[in-house]
């Protein structure tokens, strides 16, 4: 067996049933050769070659909305203990799942996407490799952390070195695009560290979260626009800056674009009534903002029947925009109109 798979022996201690109230122990050693031999095999299978490597420098967490909003708030995305079959899952191991993967039939796990540096998330962390799962499409696992593990199921895996799913040759990383690349971070990630966020399409009809998600199919200007009713209720939330553009004040989501696109058609459709013409500018923004509680719940039609009663769509635009700027910290809207 080559030197580099090969595992060294395992010391347990054990106490000896017979005699540990006087505390003696017995002492063994496991050899796990035989473990990263067949781990090993498994990960050759997956190896990159010339027909499937696919660089990447970033990769995403993908959530659902609510969490999006709570990830906003936290300033953090925090681990949680591994749920589904993973050979981990009885384990006190909390990760978070990251994956450069791209889906055109719809994401699993959401429609809120936050992008990550590789090479910045990689820094002075051990990889290991964790298991193949024959799904559909098969995933392979690696766990990503600044931990030393002796779990019989972890192998050590040498990003430069090994001939397997996932490499780093010259600085650069690759991973076969014919599998699900799936990396569980045993870590807090900060949205300081996050480098973009945008939305995405949810699958139409499986989602890895929630038995009944009410959000399958969802299209990824509805979710910018569920998030956008949550951020425009809401105290000034930290972080929001991650959907604007590098030039301060600028939509880089193309998402938030088309909803915020779609919030002004709204606007321009309704019928108003200016029933409220003696509210003080302050009163008429803090009214706006309650009405963009509808916006949460996609009920666009509830909208437009709650702002009809400003004076006109000008008025309605000009509080919106307020709005924004206040809330979003977006200040060019030379590309919504």
């Amino acid at each position: 067996m080559p030197l580099k798979n090969r595992l060294p022996l395992v010391l347990v201690i054990e106490p000896d049933n017979a005699s540990a109230r006087d505390g003696r122990f017995s002492y063994l050693y496991r050899d796990m050769s035989s473990t990263a031999t067949k781990k090993t095999e498994e990960w050759s299978k997956y190896a990159i070659d010339q027909t499937n490597s696919t660089p990447f420098t970033k990769v995403h967490h993908v959530t659902h909305v609510d969490t999006g909003l709570k990830i906003l708030k936290d300033q953090l995305i925090r681990p949680a203990l591994i749920s589904d079959k993973s050979v981990l899952n009885t384990e006190r191991i909390l990760v978070n799942w990251l994956s450069p993967n791209h889906w055109n039939d719809g994401y699993l796990y959401g429609n809120v996407r936050f992008a990550f540096d590789m090479e910045t998330l990689m820094k002075d962390k051990r990889v290991y490799w964790v298991e193949y799962v024959p799904y559909e499409t098969p995933a392979v696992r690696f766990l990503i952390t600044d931990r030393q593990h002796f779990h019989p199921k972890l192998i050590l895996y040498d990003l430069e070195k090994e001939e397997g799913p996932l490499v780093r040759r010259s600085g650069k990383y690759s991973y076969n695009g014919t599998v699900a690349l799936e990396l569980m971070i045993e870590a807090e990630l900060s949205v300081d560290e996050c480098i973009q966020a945008d939305f995405v399409q949810h699958h139409p009809e499986l989602c890895g979260l929630k038995p009944r998600c009410s959000h399958l199919g969802m299209r990824p200007h509805e979710a910018a626009t569920r998030l956008l009713g949550y951020l425009m209720t809401q105290p000034l939330v930290d972080g929001v800056e991650i959907f604007l553009g590098e030039s301060k004040g600028q939509v880089n989501s193309r998402a938030f674009e088309d909803a915020i696109t779609r919030l002004l058609r709204s606007v321009d459709k309704t019928v108003y009534r200016g029933e409220i013409n003696g509210r003080s500018e302050e009163e008429k923004k803090t009214l706006l903002s309650s009405f963009c509680s509808y916006l949460i719940t996609y009920e666009r039609e509830k909208f437009r029947e709650c702002i009809s009663v400003f004076s006109g769509k000008e008025e309605v635009q000009r509080l919106l925009y307020a709005l924004l700027t206040e809330k979003l910290g977006i200040t060019d809207f030379s590309d919504l109109e």
